[in-house]
């Protein structure tokens, strides 16, 4: 895929949400091959790492105040961290027997979806590790 312009740059400069939907809209549609899909509002951050046949995904609840240019600010503030809950998480795979959301250690329940199987986080503060199994 080919962008003929700055996206990148224009969206760390200046912050428009408009340009992150654009590129999410063509990576979601043209990149069939995604291992997962996580419904949650833009501030939580996924990974997605493996270690041992074991996959951990990493759920990172991330709010801060995008500063654009480092050039002007020398990092982005922090001021409060609201938990969110009820994130849809789909894992595009098979052969899938547990899911714990760690370090709480909260055995999720896998739900039969189109492609794999589907989990709810019910509390996502800071940081969380769902163990895939």
């Amino acid at each position: 895929m080919y962008v003929a312009a700055p996206i990148f740059k224009a969206y760390w400069n200046n912050n428009h949400f408009w340009l992150r939907r654009i590129m999410n809209n063509l990576l979601n549609h043209y990149d069939t091959s995604q291992p997962f899909k996580v419904e949650a509002p833009t501030t939580v951050e996924a990974n997605l790492m493996e270690k041992d046949g074991v996959r951990y995904l990493h759920l990172i609840n991330f709010h801060n105040g995008h500063t654009g240019s480092r050039k002007q600010a020398l990092y982005d503030p922090i001021e409060s961290i609201t938990p969110v809950h009820d994130i849809k998480v789909t894992l595009h795979s098979s052969g899938i027997t547990e899911v714990v959301q760690q370090p709480e250690g909260n055995v999720l329940e896998l739900r039969q979806a189109d492609k794999g199987y589907e989990v709810t986080v019910p509390r996502l503060h800071i940081h969380s590790v769902l163990e895939i199994r």
